[in-house]
C-alpha cells in the first residue's frame, strides 16, 4: 500500500472517530434521539397557537367588544395585548433557544428556570388557565347550538348537558395523541379560516337591508359614531379588556407540544408568525365591523359574523369547529402541563398523572383529569367571568415567564446564552411590569386572590423541598450577591462590639458526636459553623470519593436540621490535615475564630451514641458512616495536644469537649427540659493562676470567652419553642478563706454587670489550704462532681498547653483530672477578649 493510500485511510479513520465523538456530544446535549415523527414549525408551533386563538372571542365576542369599546378603545385594547404578548413571547423565544425543552411546554420552562417553588405554583395556574379556554369555549359552543336550533331547551341544566356532551367528545377525541391532533388541527384550521374568510366577505358583497338590523354597509358616517366608546354602566375598559385578551393568550399554546418539537429554533419563529397573523386578523376584523355595522347593533347582537352571511348555517358550522378545535388544543395542553407535573412529584397526591400510555407516552390520565376538573368548571354561570379569571390565569404565567428571563439575564449565569438575538433584559422587565399592571389593573380582587393562592402553593413546595436536580434561579441570586457582600466585607473594620462566634468543629466519626454537633449548632449565635474532618491517605486514592463523603455530610446535616457546613480534607496524617482546616476553612471574615475538638482518652475507646436516642431519619444516615474501629486510634496524645497549640499559634479560640456521647439530642429531650423548668448552665471563673500553679497567658481573654459562650448557650431558642425563661446561668468561683468570700461575690457581680450578663454567683470556700500538684485538679473534679452535678452543660477554663514537648502528656493528664466523669464539660481557652464592655 503506498504512502498515499495509508494516508488517506489513517484520515478516514480519524474522521469516523471524530463524528463518533459528535454524535455523542449531540446525544447528550440534545438529551433523545431525533425522529421523524417529531413536529415542524407549521404543525408543532403554528397551527396550535391558532387554534388557540381563532376561538370565541373571534367569532362571538369580537362583535360585542368593538361596539362598546369603540374604535380607539379597542386600538389600546390590541397595543396593550401586543406589548404583554410581544414581550412574553420573546422571553420565551430566549428561554426556549437557551436549551433543551421536555414535555409540559411553559411550565417546563419556568420550573427549570426559576426552581420548583415557582415552577410548580405556576404550573397549577397554568393548568388552571387551559382548564378555564377549555370551560369558555365550551360555554360558547352552548350559545351556538341554542342560536341556531330555538326549538332546543335553553335552560341552564341544558345548556350544561350540551357542553358536557361536547366536553366528552372531545376529551376522547384528544386521547389520540398529539400527532393525531397536530393533523386533525390543521383541517379544523382550515376550516375556521374558511368560515371566516366567507363571513368578512359577506360584509362587501351584501347590502343594506332588513336580513341584519344595524347594518349600513360601508359608511364613514358609521365609523365615526363607534370612534369612542359607549360602555353601560356595568361595563369598563377594564373588565371589557378582560373579556378581549383571551384571544392572544391562544400564542403561548404553541408551545405545550414541547417535547415534541424538532427543534426549539422554530419557537420563536412560530410564535411571531402567530403574533402577527392575530394581530392583523384583529385589526382587519374591528374596522370592517366599525365600518358597517352600528355600535348598538354590535352590543346586542353576538352573532354578528353568522348573520351576515349568506348561508349562516356555514359559518355556524365554521364556529362549532372552531370552539372544538380551540377545546382539544386547550385540553391537551392541561394534560401535557399536569403529567410534566406528576413526573416532577412537586406536590402530593397527583402523582398517579405521571404515567402515560403507549410508545409515545400519551398523558391518557392527565386527559381525564383536565376533563374532570373541566366538568366542575361548566357550573360557572358567565361566559365573561369566565373569559376574565382565563385572562387572569394566563397573565400570572406571563409574568413570571418575563421574572425569569429578567432575573436570568441580571445574575450574568454564564451559561444563559440564548439564541434568540432579539431578546434583552429591558423587555422582559417590561413584560414584568406591564403583566403586574395588567392583572391589578383589569381584576384587582381577582389578582390578589390569583396571587395568594400562587404564594400558598409557593411556600408548601418549599417547606417541602422536593428532591430536583434543577436550577435554582434563587441560589443563583444569592451566589450574585453574597459575592458582592463579600467583597464589599472588610476584615480591617472588625470591631469586638460585633465579634460573634464562628465554630470549626473537628470530627473523627459522627457516630459518637452527635450529642455535640447538636448542641454547637445552638451555641452560634448566627455565626458560621463548619463540621470538619479529615480523610486519612494519600490524594490519588482518596480525591475520587471525597464527593461521596460530601454528600454523606450533608445530608446528615440535612437530617440533624441544623445551619453547618462541610469540610473535608485529605492528608497523611490527622495533625497535618486538622491544620489543613484550621488554616484553610472559610473565606474572608468568615473564617472559624473558634475550634472545638473531642478530647483525647488515653484509656478508653470513643463509644457510639445510641441509637434509640437517634430519629430514624438520622440513623439512616450514619450507617453510610465507616465503623469506629476504623477511624480510631489515628492520632497519638502528643500529636493531640501539639493540635491544640496549633490552634492556639493560628490564633483561634479552642474549646475540649468531653463525655457528650452520654447525653440524648437537646432537639428531642426539649419537653424533659421544659417539664423541669430549668436548663441549667454552669461557667467556673476558677483563678487560673491558682488552679495551674503558674502564671500563665490569656487568663482575661480565656474568661470572657468562657462567659459569653455561657450567656449565649443560655440565650438560644430550641427548635420553634423559646426555652429562655427556663434556662439559669450560675458562676462559680472559689476562695481561700471565708473572710474573702463576700469580697469575691461583689466582684464577680461587678464583673457580671459590666459584661452584661445576668447569673446566679456562687462562691465555695476551700476547706484544704495545702493541696498541690495533681491534687489540685483532682479538688476541682470533685467540686464539679459536687455542684454541677445537675446541670445540663458546664464551662471550664483552662490554660494553654506547655511549649515544652516533654510536658506535653502531662498537661493531657492535668485535663482528664479535671473533666473526669463529669458530663457534658467545655474546657474552654480564649485567645483574644470577645466581651465589649464599650457603648
Amino acid at each position: 500500500m503506498s504512502n498515499k493510500e495509508n494516508k488517506w485511510q489513517t484520515l478516514t479513520e480519524s474522521s469516523e472517530l471524530q463524528n463518533h465523538v459528535y454524535n455523542k456530544i449531540l446525544k447528550v446535549w440534545e438529551g433523545r434521539e431525533q425522529s421523524n415523527e417529531q413536529l415542524g414549525l407549521f404543525l408543532g408551533v403554528y397551527v396550535p397557537s391558532m387554534i388557540s386563538s381563532f376561538g370565541l372571542v373571534i367569532f362571538l365576542r369580537l362583535g360585542f367588544i368593538a361596539g362598546i369599546a369603540g374604535l380607539i378603545d379597542a386600538l389600546l385594547m390590541i397595543i396593550l395585548s401586543f406589548a404583554v404578548i410581544c414581550t412574553s413571547a420573546t422571553s420565551l423565544a430566549a428561554i426556549a433557544t437557551n436549551g433543551k425543552i421536555g414535555d409540559g411546554g411553559a411550565y417546563f420552562i419556568i420550573s427549570r428556570s426559576l426552581g420548583p417553588e415557582f415552577g410548580g405554583s405556576v404550573g397549577i395556574i397554568y393548568f388552571l388557565g387551559n382548564v378555564l379556554s377549555v370551560t369558555l369555549n365550551m360555554t360558547g359552543f352552548t350559545e351556538v347550538i341554542c342560536s341556531l336550533i330555538p326549538e332546543l331547551p335553553n335552560t341552564i341544566w341544558w345548556r350544561f348537558l350540551y357542553s358536557s356532551i361536547l366536553l366528552l367528545f372531545v376529551t376522547v377525541l384528544s386521547g389520540a395523541g398529539s400527532k393525531f391532533i397536530s393533523r386533525f388541527s390543521v383541517i379544523l384550521l382550515g376550516i375556521t379560516f374558511l368560515s371566516l374568510s366567507w363571513s368578512s366577505i359577506c360584509f362587501f358583497i351584501r347590502n343594506p337591508g332588513n336580513f341584519l338590523t344595524g347594518f349600513t354597509g360601508f359608511s364613514l358616517t358609521t365609523l365615526q359614531e363607534n370612534l369612542y366608546s359607549h360602555y353601560p354602566f356595568n361595563f369598563s375598559f377594564k373588565n371589557v379588556f378582560g373579556i378581549f385578551f383571551p384571544s392572544f393568550v391562544g400564542i403561548i399554546g404553541g408551545i405545550n407540544n414541547s417535547g415534541s418539537l424538532k427543534s426549539n429554533k422554530i419557537i420563536p419563529m412560530g410564535f411571531f408568525f402567530s403574533l402577527v397573523t392575530v394581530v392583523f386578523a384583529q385589526l382587519f376584523l374591528i374596522l370592517l365591523l366599525l365600518s358597517t355595522m352600528k355600535y348598538m347593533s354590535l352590543m346586542n347582537n353576538y352573532f354578528v359574523m353568522i348573520d351576515i352571511s349568506y348561508v349562516g348555517w356555514l359559518v355556524s358550522f365554521g364556529v362549532l369547529v372552531t370552539l372544538t378545535a380551540s377545546t382539544l388544543s386547550s385540553i391537551s395542553g392541561a394534560a401535557l402541563v399536569l403529567q410534566a407535573l406528576s413526573k416532577d412529584k412537586l406536590l402530593p397526591l397527583i402523582e398517579i398523572f405521571a404515567k402515560g400510555s403507549g410508545p409515545a407516552n400519551e398523558p391518557h390520565r392527565a386527559i381525564f383529569a383536565a376533563y374532570f376538573f373541566s366538568q366542575l368548571l361548566l357550573f360557572l354561570p358567565s361566559l365573561n367571568t369566565i373569559a376574565q379569571m382565563t385572562t387572569m390565569s394566563y397573565l400570572m404565567c406571563f409574568l413570571f415567564i418575563n421574572f425569569a428571563c429578567f432575573f436570568v439575564t441580571i445574575i450574568n449565569a454564564p451559561n444563559w446564552r440564548p439564541l434568540f438575538k432579539y431578546f434583552h433584559w429591558t423587555s422582559a422587565l417590561l413584560g414584568t411590569i406591564l403583566c403586574l399592571f395588567t392583572m391589578f389593573f383589569v381584576a384587582p380582587i381577582e389578582a390578589g386572590i390569583g396571587m395568594a393562592l400562587l404564594i400558598t402553593i409557593f411556600c408548601y413546595i418549599h417547606i417541602r423541598s422536593p428532591a430536583v436536580d434543577w436550577g435554582y434561579i434563587s441560589q443563583a441570586l444569592i451566589f450574585q450577591q453574597l459575592r458582592k457582600f463579600l467583597l464589599l466585607y472588610d476584615i480591617k473594620k472588625q470591631h469586638l462590639k460585633f465579634w460573634r462566634p464562628q465554630f470549626l468543629l473537628l470530627v473523627a466519626n459522627p457516630k459518637t458526636t452527635i450529642p455535640l454537633i447538636s448542641f454547637v449548632n445552638s451555641m452560634k449565635k448566627g455565626g458560621i459553623y463548619t463540621i470538619g474532618t479529615v480523610e486519612i491517605g494519600l490524594w490519588q486514592q482518596k480525591i475520587q470519593i471525597i464527593d461521596l463523603l460530601r454528600d454523606k455530610w450533608n445530608k446528615l446535616i440535612e437530617s440533624l436540621q441544623i445551619e453547618a457546613f462541610s469540610e473535608i480534607t485529605i492528608a497523611p496524617t490527622v495533625r497535618q490535615g486538622c491544620q489543613n482546616l484550621i488554616l484553610n476553612s472559610g473565606i474572608s471574615g468568615l473564617k472559624p475564630n473558634t475550634v472545638i475538638i473531642g478530647f483525647f482518652d488515653m484509656y478508653q475507646a470513643p463509644q457510639a451514641i445510641n441509637p434509640s436516642l437517634i430519629e430514624e431519619q438520622v440513623n439512616t444516615c450514619l450507617s453510610e458512616f465507616p465503623s469506629l474501629r476504623e477511624t480510631h486510634s489515628k492520632m497519638t496524645a502528643e500529636e493531640y495536644i501539639s493540635l491544640f497549640n496549633d490552634c492556639i499559634n493560628a490564633n483561634k479560640n479552642v474549646l475540649i469537649a468531653r463525655n457528650f456521647i452520654n447525653s440524648t439530642n437537646f432537639k428531642t429531650n426539649l419537653f424533659s427540659i421544659l417539664n423541669s423548668n430549668t436548663f441549667i448552665i454552669d461557667v467556673w471563673l476558677v483563678p487560673l493562676s491558682e488552679l495551674w500553679g503558674i502564671e500563665g497567658k490569656g487568663e482575661i481573654e480565656t474568661f470572657s470567652l468562657t462567659l459569653l459562650l455561657a450567656h449565649i448557650c443560655s440565650l438560644k431558642n430550641y427548635g420553634t419553642i423559646s426555652i429562655k425563661k427556663s434556662t439559669k446561668l450560675r458562676v462559680f468561683s472559689f476562695t481561700s478563706c471565708v473572710e474573702k468570700k463576700k469580697f469575691e461575690i461583689q466582684k464577680l457581680n461587678r464583673i457580671l454587670y459590666k459584661a452584661r450578663v445576668i447569673a446566679d454567683v456562687v462562691n465555695i470556700v476551700l476547706i484544704d489550704q495545702n493541696v498541690k500538684n495533681f491534687a489540685k485538679f483532682e479538688m476541682a473534679n470533685s467540686l464539679l462532681k459536687e455542684y454541677s452535678k445537675d446541670a445540663n452543660v458546664v464551662y471550664f477554663p483552662i490554660y494553654g498547653p506547655p511549649q515544652d514537648e516533654e510536658k506535653l502528656i502531662e498537661y493531657l493528664y492535668c485535663l482528664d483530672l479535671i473533666s473526669s466523669e463529669i458530663s457534658n464539660i467545655f474546657l474552654c481557652h480564649g485567645v483574644s477578649c470577645v466581651i465589649s464592655t464599650d457603648i
